[in-house]
């Protein structure tokens, strides 16, 4: 089905083709066009032929049964304005308004008022046309010719106000304008909430300014800049860089004379065409203020664009005809190979293992669904990129090219690693046609849990005969024990002995005493320990008592102590389990460190379990002898100063509280000691 739509679509394209590419270029060609008059007249193609028609006789007639008034604010230079020493009305828009009645063959009479007392004549019928900005709020009273040019409003202040840096700034202050000044309109609809004190015109403004009456003053650039220049004390003034607004120039009319909007439209048009706007500006202002830079090179660029589509069209045309049956082949074998592709990535998916696949960089051109998982990445982040990248989640692979070399060689290679878990990884090579090596096939196994599910059934067993052990060891020696003790306090009363040797037997026996007690203590602890009663503490409060009991054991060591206990609530927890897991942990951490060091003691919960960890920046622990730390009797320290039994003991109440312990350690650098179990809070 979908073959068949292809084959319509294409010969649709051979026998329409030359149409397709007129129409296409027309349209093109109509879209040049119109931007090109947009930018130029301000209005579209449509626009464009309505304004170049002549006056209808309707017009015409208009404008022989009619009187036209112009009337606008005496006091704008140079836009509009009276001069005082001619009395004459003069001004840009003044020019403007002669240029239209020469165009139009009438005379346009004029009158000049105070700003708003012109907007209510224009509104009432007394004037017909009127410079402005359009608004929305203004287009409810007027109509609106086509633009004449534009024009900025600016901000104006003190040169001592560095605060006004845009029109943001000017809430909440006092600020002039003449008033009914578009400018009240847009800041009100900006949402720039001022207080208005405004003047009849500009100059009225701007001495309310100099005065520091206000704060700010907002109009059109040209009559702002007018005044500043001429009024006393205007280099006290300072322009705000930003702009108010920029927008278009139109005439307003009076909304019941819609035949002379399209007269105007039809006049303004027409003078623009003719280049006298811009003589006028260029007499006022010195420049002249286009709507848009348009030069020559646009016309180029787009000769150059529609060439160049034309070009496209018919190379596109050429390369559908010829290549139309190579797609058919392609498609076809394509659908093959996708086939195929797809029946071995199903195979690859419904595995269970890690599998990916590399080519000779090390880049990975392919990877399974459970890959993708246990990374948590999407499989487009992880195709493309290097294998290397990978090797702190999976396996520590920093030379692919030995694996490489060792498949190439013999065949597939296979190897264990543990990283934060156990895996078997074992190379396939993927060869081509030639039997050459082309990638790499890697298939993980994630053997984690198999590992630490033996591991912990060998401890259960080991600790279950230790427990039994100490039992027993622990009553066979209690006597022998108490009659050493006893000896030991008849040696120190038998007259008759050396003091020297009565001393070394006494401290060897005492030592021995010593020593025996603590194994004996331990054991008989750990062997007959009574489940307490479960109560309620305060975490950080629990930790500070077990800190003063090993205080002697740090006495002397410059041991530095931090507590971080982010555990606010009380907790119901074994007190007595507790108590002997931390003083174990600690005092282990506490013996690592002879020369002193740091003892950080971290706190934690979530919604379900409390963490409690113990670093220490002691000797550390080696590699070999991590895995044995919590047998029982298993110790790094010297004969005689320790029994080997805390960790072991710690180990087994974690385990009763139903938690786990973890070890980090690094020689010469220190161990930290993370204890996880579950907790009630009250």
């Amino acid at each position: 089905m979908k073959n068949k739509k292809t084959q319509k679509i294409f010969v649709f394209l051979t026998n329409y083709s030359m149409t397709i590419i007129l129409v296409v270029l027309f349209c093109l060609f109509l879209l040049v066009v119109n931007d090109h008059v947009r930018k130029k007249y301000s209005m579209d193609i449509i626009g464009y032929i309505e304004n170049s028609m002549p006056l209808s006789n309707e017009e015409r007639s208009w404008l022989e049964k009619n009187k036209i008034i112009f009337g606008a604010d005496n006091n704008s230079p140079p836009l509009r304005y009276v001069d005082p020493k001619t009395g004459k009305y003069q001004g840009t828009t003044l020019d403007i308004v002669d240029a239209i009645s020469e165009e139009l063959g009438i005379t346009i009479e004029v009158k000049p008022y105070v700003f708003k007392d012109a907007m209510i004549n224009l509104e009432n019928g007394n004037i017909n046309m009127f410079d402005m900005f359009p608004s929305d709020q203004r287009g409810k009273k007027y109509l609106f010719t086509t633009p004449m040019y534009r024009l900025c409003a600016i901000m104006i202040t003190n040169k001592s106000n560095i605060e006004i840096k845009s029109y943001n700034d000017l809430e909440g202050l006092k600020v002039s304008t003449p008033e009914g000044d578009y400018a009240e309109e847009f800041l009100s609809q900006e949402g720039i909430n001022v207080y208005w004190i405004n003047g009849n015109n500009m100059e009225d403004s701007m001495k309310l300014l100099l005065d520091n009456k206000v704060d700010c003053v907002v109009g059109d650039e040209p009559v702002v800049m007018y005044f500043k220049d001429r009024m006393d004390k205007g280099n006290e003034l300072k322009i705000i860089n930003t702009p108010l607004y920029e927008k278009e120039v139109v005439f307003g009319v009076n909304k019941k004379d819609e035949t002379l909007k399209r007269i105007l439209n039809k006049t303004i048009f027409q003078i623009r065409k003719k280049g006298t706007i811009q003589k006028i500006q260029q007499k006022w202002f010195g420049i002249s203020i286009s709507f848009d830079s348009y030069t020559s090179i646009w016309n180029f660029l787009a000769i150059v664009m529609v060439t160049s589509f034309f070009i496209f069209l018919v190379l596109y045309y050429l390369m559908v005809f010829w290549n139309r049956n190579l797609n058919r082949e392609v498609k076809s074998r394509t659908e093959e190979l996708y086939n195929s592709k797809n029946d071995l990535q199903t195979i690859l998916d419904g595995l269970a293992y890690f599998m990916m696949v590399a080519d000779s960089n090390g880049i990975i051109t392919n990877v399974n669904i459970s890959f993708i998982h246990f990374v948590k990445l999407s499989k487009d982040q992880v195709i493309g990129s290097n294998v290397t990248d990978y090797c702190h989640l999976i396996f520590p692979l920093k030379n692919f090219r030995s694996i490489w070399d060792s498949v190439e060689k013999e065949g597939k290679t296979k190897f264990e690693f543990t990283n934060e878990g156990s895996f078997e990884v074992e190379v396939f090579p993927i060869n081509n046609i030639k039997n050459e090596l082309l990638k790499l096939l890697f298939v993980i196994k994630d053997v984690t849990e198999v590992n630490l599910a033996q591991r912990k059934l060998m401890q259960a067993e080991k600790m279950a005969y230790v427990g039994q052990m100490a039992a027993g060891v622990a009553h066979e020696i209690r006597n022998p024990l108490g009659v050493i003790k006893s000896y030991t306090y008849l040696l120190k009363k038998q007259p008759g002995m050396t003091g020297e040797i009565q001393e070394k037997s006494i401290k060897a026996i005492d030592s021995s005493v010593e020593r025996a007690t603590r194994i004996i203590n331990s054991l008989l602890n750990f062997s007959h320990m009574e489940d307490e009663e479960v109560g309620s503490i305060k975490l950080d409060k629990f930790i500070g008592e077990i800190l003063e009991l090993q205080t002697h054991l740090m006495k002397g060591k410059n041991i530095d102590v931090v507590v971080d206990c982010r555990v606010e609530e009380e907790l119901t927890l074994n007190k007595g389990r507790l108590k002997h897991i931390l003083i174990n942990i600690i005092a282990n951490a506490i013996f690592a460190m002879p020369d002193g060091g740091e003892l950080k003691i971290f706190c934690q919960k979530d919604m379900k379990n409390i963490s409690i960890c113990v670093s220490d920046t002691g000797v550390g622990i080696s590699k070999k002898d991590i895995e044995h730390i919590y047998y029982p009797f298993f110790t790094t320290r010297k004969v005689g100063e320790g029994t080997g039994l805390g960790l072991y003991i710690a180990y087994k109440e974690i385990q009763k509280l139903g938690g786990e312990i973890s070890v980090e350690s690094e020689e010469l650098r220190g161990s930290t000691f993370k204890i996880v179990f579950p907790y009630h809070s009250e």
